[in-house]
């Protein structure tokens, strides 16, 4: 019997090997990640916050609507919180047209991201859209996002508190 399980060995070695080359060579080896669509900016802010703004994102919204901004948010940057005056920001999109707008955060920056989904359910929104209706364009931004590609905003999008 023992005599018998030797003999075999060779073979079945033999269709592992087989078996295991067949499987590597018909995996597809990943050439990279996709590229990602979506666009970048700069935010500044000048003067002092208003007290009760707690943080400001930039949010792209697929349409201008000032009075109900959460029902048309697509995605946000990150926060930038007081004392700064900067924000680089980055929001991954997805190809098509957004409105850029500065919309103040009335609290807690860390609790409003933890819990996006439930505050945008709620009757009242901690949300203030920072536009300035003297000159809107320095704080609105209409962007187009194509296909995997990255759109710069070449102006940055002015937040001025010293008024």
């Amino acid at each position: 019997m023992r005599r018998n399980i030797k003999h075999k060995a060779p073979r079945l070695f033999l269709w592992l090997s087989l078996i295991v080359t067949c499987a590597w060579l018909a995996c597809k080896t990943p050439v990279g990640l996709e590229p990602v669509a979506g666009v970048e900016g700069t935010l500044i802010t000048v003067g002092a916050w208003p007290d009760s703004l707690r943080g400001i994102v930039v949010a792209a919204l697929d349409s201008l609507d000032l009075e109900a901004p959460a029902r048309h948010l697509i995605d946000y940057s990150e926060v930038l919180t007081p004392p700064q005056d900067t924000l680089n920001f980055f929001i991954q999109l997805y190809h098509g047209a957004f409105v850029l707008v500065p919309v103040g955060i009335t609290i807690d920056p860390a609790f409003f991201v933890a819990n996006l989904d439930s505050i945008l359910g709620a009757p009242s929104l901690p949300l203030v859209p920072l536009v300035d209706p003297a000159n809107p364009l320095l704080t609105i931004r209409s962007v187009g996002v194509g296909e995997q590609s990255v759109t710069t905003v070449d102006q940055p999008i002015i937040l001025d508190f010293s008024r």
